[in-house]
């Protein structure tokens, strides 16, 4: 299939039911605009699985996330990806393309003459408002290159775990409490294993979010109870061994 113009709208996203019903889950409304330009791109339905999203894309999503995606993707008869909307707005574009092989838009039906001078009634002769169309250029661009940067930032941020991130967000709060408590704990890299699976199960459930304020007293409070619970073996170990005292 030959390639059709590609032209980016920020406003028809940023607008959209879909973008909306994923506030949410954030890593698969960004999985989506990727699937949003390679449908473009491919001016149809592309080859995409799970497995596909994680070798080309680099996106690994739960199983709740990709049940989410799922509900925004037609799985054509071959197992191609499509999306409603993207698929539209191809076809729309097919149809202007195959017009303009043809000569142009096909005519309408003539008018009458009071309907041609009701017509010319309502065109505005104001030729100052019409749009720039360079000024309308500059502004897309400019959009684009906000709307790439905030996926950058928001790819990051999916992509890091929680100590990670607090590694590279807090880095001194961060040392400061690692010097606090690491020899308190038995095993460091176990608690730093499990409060980031800790994490990423509430960030799925949409309890909380990826922000460096919510997750350091997370990890505070975390370290706490996993200091006090692993305390709590020893103590009992002590008790049985110390024989009662004998009256």
């Amino acid at each position: 299939m030959a390639q059709l113009g590609y032209t980016f709208y920020p406003k028809d996203w940023f607008t959209s039911n879909t973008r909306k019903r994923l506030k949410r889950f954030p890593l698969v409304r960004y999985t989506i605009r990727e699937i949003i330009d390679l449908i473009n791109m491919e001016s149809g339905p592309i080859d995409m699985n799970r497995e596909y999203l994680m070798d080309d894309l680099d996106i690994e999503l739960t199983d709740i996330e990709y049940e989410k995606l799922m509900e925004f993707i037609e799985v054509m008869d071959d197992g191609r990806w499509y999306l409603k909307t993207v698929k539209k707005r191809i076809s729309k574009a097919e149809a202007a393309r195959e017009n303009g092989k043809k000569g142009g838009r096909p005519p309408k039906k003539s008018t009458t003459p009071n309907q041609q001078k009701n017509s010319d009634e309502k065109k505005p002769n104001n030729p100052e408002k019409k749009p720039n169309p360079i000024t309308q250029k500059t502004h897309l661009y400019k959009e684009k290159v906000k709307e790439k940067e905030k996926y950058k930032v928001k790819e990051k941020v999916n992509n890091a775990h929680a100590i990670q991130f607090l590694k590279s967000e807090k880095q001194i709060e961060y040392s400061d409490f690692e010097m606090q408590n690491k020899k308190q704990v038995h095993d460091w890299n176990m608690l730093l294993d499990s409060f980031n699976d800790t994490v990423d199960i509430e960030i799925s459930q949409g309890k909380i979010e990826m922000l460096p304020e919510q997750l350091m007293p997370r990890l505070r409070k975390f370290t706490r109870s996993w200091i006090t619970n692993q305390q709590k073996p020893i103590q009992q170990t002590q008790q049985h061994s110390n024989p009662p005292d004998r009256y």
